[in-house]
C-alpha cells in the first residue's frame, strides 16, 4: 500500500479502480492534483503495519460475527449509521474484556466518568460497559452528541478518539471542516498520529465488515 500511495503521488495514472479511488479521495472536491499529490505523499509517511494485527482482526471479526447484526440494529435506532458498527474493531477487536491502561473497558472503551454520564452503571463487579448492547447504546449517545457538534460523521467518529471539543477547535482554528485538510495543516501537538489516522482505522476496518458497495456513504 506504501508503494501504491507513493507511485500515486508520482505518476497520477490509475491502474485499477483502486487507484482510482485512492486518486478521487485524495483530490477532494476541488480535483487538484498538486493537493492530491501532498496528500498522498503523507499518507504514505503515515503508513504503518504491526506484525499480528492481520491476526488480530480475524479474531475479531469472529468475535463480532455472532452479534453484528443487533449492534447495527441498536446503532440505526438511535440515529448512527449501522457502519460504525466496525468502530469496535478498531478500538477493542470486538474483545468485551479488554481494558486499556488509562481504564476504558468493553468493546467500546469507554471511560468510566463517560460511561457514567451516559448512563451505565460502573461498579466493582458490575460493569455495564462489558455488556455489549448497553455499552452500544451509550457510545451512540456519545456518537450523535458529537455529529450534533461537528456535522459530519468523520468528524464525529475521529472525536470518540480525539474528543469533540478538540476537533471542534481543530475546525475552527483551520477554518476547514473537512478532515482531510485538518489531517495535512492542523499542528497541534495534541493533534498526533492517532487522532490524524483513526478514521482512516475505522475506514479499514469498516472495508473488513462490510460489503463495498456499502463504504463510504456517511457524510
Amino acid at each position: 500500500m506504501q508503494a501504491r500511495l507513493q507511485r500515486l503521488a508520482e505518476r497520477p495514472t490509475p491502474l485499477d479502480g483502486a487507484d482510482a479511488a485512492l486518486l478521487q479521495k485524495a483530490a477532494g472536491t476541488t480535483g487538484d492534483a498538486t493537493l492530491a499529490a501532498q496528500r498522498l505523499r503523507g499518507a504514505a509517511l503515515r503508513l504503518r503495519s504491526q506484525q499480528g494485527v492481520a491476526d488480530e482482526f480475524r479474531r475479531g471479526l469472529r468475535r463480532s460475527a455472532p452479534q453484528l447484526r443487533q449492534i447495527e440494529g441498536v446503532l440505526r435506532r438511535a440515529g448512527v449509521p449501522e457502519e460504525v458498527a466496525a468502530l469496535p474493531l478498531v478500538e477493542s477487536m470486538y474483545n468485551s474484556r479488554a481494558q486499556s491502561a488509562v481504564g476504558a473497558v468493553g468493546i467500546w472503551q469507554l471511560m468510566p466518568k463517560v460511561a457514567k454520564e451516559l448512563g451505565l452503571r460502573v461498579q466493582r463487579g458490575h460493569d455495564e460497559r462489558r455488556d455489549n448492547l448497553r455499552a452500544t447504546r451509550a457510545a451512540a449517545k456519545l456518537l450523535r452528541r458529537n455529529f450534533r457538534l461537528l456535522h459530519s460523521w468523520p468528524l464525529a467518529i475521529t472525536a470518540y478518539n480525539h474528543g469533540a471539543y478538540g476537533v471542534q477547535k481543530a475546525t475552527q482554528d483551520c477554518g476547514s471542516d473537512d478532515l482531510a485538510y485538518l489531517i495535512d495543516h492542523y499542528k497541534k501537538t495534541s493533534w498526533g498520529f492517532s487522532s490524524k489516522n483513526f478514521y482512516a482505522e475505522f475506514l479499514a476496518a469498516q472495508a473488513l465488515v462490510h460489503p463495498a458497495a456499502r463504504r463510504g456513504a456517511m457524510r
